[in-house]
């Protein structure tokens, strides 16, 4: 499907997917610029739009446990928990 710097897209993870992304805004940029038609910068526009899912799909969310918000892990898995630490004391 799409690749960059001989990696597939699916194998990417989000730094790796940003620097594409931001690969592919200077080529519709430079595709605007020069003058192409509509119909080249509406397909790399349609790639950019596959990268940029893949880049949302790079981003887990997860709820955290006392529904105090949203923690954001990069990557493919968030951080596991050392069941030794201790967490510390509400000022409230």
């Amino acid at each position: 499907m799409l690749s960059h710097n001989d990696k597939e897209l699916e194998d990417m993870d989000f730094n790796e997917v940003l620097e594409f992304e931001k690969f592919m805004l200077k080529k519709v940029l430079s595709a605007s610029k020069a003058g192409m038609s509509e119909g080249i910068i509406d397909q790399l526009n349609f790639f950019l739009n596959i990268i940029r899912e893949r880049k949302k799909a790079s981003m887990l969310l997860k709820s955290d446990g006392n529904n105090d918000g949203v923690s954001v892990w990069l990557g493919e898995e968030p951080p596991v928990e050392d069941e030794d630490e201790q967490e510390l004391p509400d000022d409230n």
